[in-house]
């Protein structure tokens, strides 16, 4: 037998269709595209509050005393869910304002948000069991009517008056699920307005635009109101070497609610760029 090395040796040329130049253009092009985005869809995102854990509970317990220091956090309505997101007899558990909370919907499809934790050894509801317009404890069966009272203990016929869990003030409008906070726990004397075309289904929705930022819920809303840093911190552009011919510009005013609103803020907020000193529209 002749075993014979055979060599073969291929020459073929390496092309593309990209050049260096063209990498190049599509790389910055798309940098610039991105900071763009980033700047009209995110304004808030580049805020990043960062406190001190000890300081911020610190803080957090001297606002829980009643008197002229304000609320840990405002008396008003929050948002829990959307509605597509709570389904019939499938409890869900939300934390919110320190709250540990339960929502539920009842057989006739209307939410309700109860306290998350059985007042008995403090199992969590929200694995427990829909009976009915009951929630049933996972641990030892006591059953909460979605007022919070407890009307079923399987092993005992009496049931203590303190056998129950608070029941939370909660309205459904425009496609959410609300609950209504107030540090002394008194009921709300408003409700948010109802949008129509929400309401009838004539908007549809695409999708949520979310954004964290470690601040406490009350900085953002006052930040918004506070229009002097408004051109400040936001007005220069993507990169500092375009403010010269591109601008980034904002006008705002706010007044209070009067009236019968008086819990509502008015605010008119108008962006807008200029090239070369002159105002695009």
């Amino acid at each position: 037998y002749v075993i014979e090395d055979v060599k073969v040796h291929l020459d073929v040329p390496i092309t593309t269709d990209l050049s260096l130049l063209t990498i190049g253009w599509f790389l910055f092009l798309s940098i610039i595209a991105y900071q763009i985005c980033t700047l009209l869809f995110g304004p808030y995102s580049r805020i990043r509050l960062k406190v001190i854990g000890k300081q911020a509970r610190a803080i957090n317990r001297s606002k829980k005393r009643v008197g002229r220091m304000p609320p840990p956090y405002p008396n008003t309505w929050y948002h829990l869910l959307l509605s597509q997101e709570l389904k019939q007899s499938t409890p869900v558990y939300i934390e919110c304002l320190g709250e540990h909370l339960l929502i539920i919907r009842d057989s006739s499809g209307i939410p309700h948000v109860l306290d998350a934790y059985c007042p008995h050894l403090g199992a969590d509801l929200s694995l427990g069991k829909v009976v009915g317009d009951c929630i049933q404890c996972p641990f030892h069966g006591w059953k909460f009517n979605l007022s919070g009272k407890c009307v079923d203990i399987p092993y005992s016929e009496k049931i203590p008056n303190s056998a129950k869990i608070r029941s939370w003030p909660v309205l459904e409008s425009n496609g959410q699920i609300m609950f209504y906070y107030h540090v002394n726990g008194k009921e709300p004397d408003w409700t948010p307005p109802v949008y129509e075309p929400i309401q009838k289904g004539n908007y549809r929705f695409h999708g949520v635009a979310e954004n964290r930022v470690y601040a406490h819920i009350q900085e953002i809303p006052e930040n918004g109101a506070d229009t002097k840093h408004l051109d400040f911190l936001h007005v220069p552009f993507v990169f500092d070497i375009f403010s010269i011919a591109l601008s980034h510009c904002w006008e705002a005013s706010w007044k209070a609610g009067e009236g019968s609103e008086p819990h509502l803020a008015h605010m008119k907020l108008n962006e807008y760029f200029r090239f070369f000193g002159r105002k695009i529209n």
